[in-house]
């Protein structure tokens, strides 16, 4: 009974998901691309543990901090990941990226990262 309600669950969350896929709501991202005004973004996030490709490589809990600058289609990223612990985990990303609209579904998008 279960195994059956979990199916049709699943059969339902990806109908619903293909609907949001191929009809999306242009009044919703419009109202989102708005409410971002600032042009820096900062996060830090606590993980439980830092995998890489499904290899764990912290025991324990770690740091992830990132900054994002974006000015019109040109947005730049710094991400690390620090394991207060000291051990193998830390990391740091640098990535760099253009985009430009070509219509109201489809990108293009160019970027770099090290």
């Amino acid at each position: 009974m279960i195994n059956n309600l979990y199916k049709k669950f699943r059969r339902f969350g990806l109908a619903l998901l293909a609907c949001g896929l191929l009809n999306p709501d242009e009044d919703a991202l419009a109202q989102s691309k708005k409410e971002e005004i600032s042009p820096a973004k900062f996060s830090l996030d606590v993980n439980s543990k830092y995998l890489l490709r499904g290899v764990p490589l912290s025991d324990m809990f770690v740091l992830q901090p990132s900054l994002t600058l974006t000015k019109g289609g040109i947005t730049s990223s710094v991400f690390g990941v620090i394991d207060p612990n000291g051990k193998d985990a830390n990391e740091a990303d640098i990535l760099v990226d253009y985009t430009k609209a070509l219509n109201n579904r489809l990108n293009l998008s160019v970027g770099y990262s090290y």
